[in-house]
């Protein structure tokens, strides 16, 4: 991937700011959402909110954003939630 910023969803108002950055997308219409990429965690170095690792939150990582997008089509999207994503963790 090219160089880019990764938001930590262990941060209350990283998490918040993207749910409410979704708001405007459902009030157009839009009422599925395919969040993509939320598995792109690695790094030891990396560091989060939380104070776990980039390593330790590989596979957390991808939950918690789908979680995030859940549940702003939860609160905002007038037809009920529904998100498609590739990555996941059980």
């Amino acid at each position: 991937l090219p160089e880019s910023g990764i938001l930590d969803f262990t941060h209350p108002d990283a998490y918040e700011y993207w749910l409410e950055s979704h708001k405007p997308l459902f009030e157009l219409g839009v009422d599925m959402i395919k969040a993509e990429f939320g598995e792109q965690l690695e790094d030891e170095n990396m560091v989060s909110h939380s104070g776990d690792s980039g390593i330790r939150l590989h596979n957390v990582y991808s939950m918690l954003y789908n979680r995030c997008v859940f549940e702003a089509a939860e609160k905002y999207c007038k037809t009920g939630p529904f998100l498609f994503s590739r990555s996941a963790w059980t």
